[in-house]
């Protein structure tokens, strides 16, 4: 679930720098200066995306590890249940 939550976030963090973008460069046509803002958008997304690209590479290396935990406790059930076969 928190994988999840984190992707979710990350779409809703990107989507939102976007549509103030938007908004900025709609406003920046009347004004004349939106060459600034298409550069401000493209210098803040510059910075941002190794943040992003690290938030998900934590988002998987969670669900790899939650992966990891599943596969171990089901080894170690398939272990128990080999065991008490071979007792009986």
């Amino acid at each position: 679930m928190r994988v999840t939550t984190d992707l979710t976030a990350s779409a809703a963090r990107r989507g939102l720098r976007y549509f103030d973008f938007l908004a900025r460069l709609v406003c920046s046509i009347d004004n004349s200066d939106a060459v600034e803002v298409v550069s401000d958008y493209v210098e803040s997304e510059l910075e941002e995306y190794p943040r992003e690209v690290a938030r998900l590479c934590e988002a998987g290396s969670r669900t790899l590890s939650y992966a990891a935990e599943l596969y171990r406790d089901a080894a170690v059930g398939q272990v128990r249940e080999a065991e008490a076969k071979t007792v009986v």
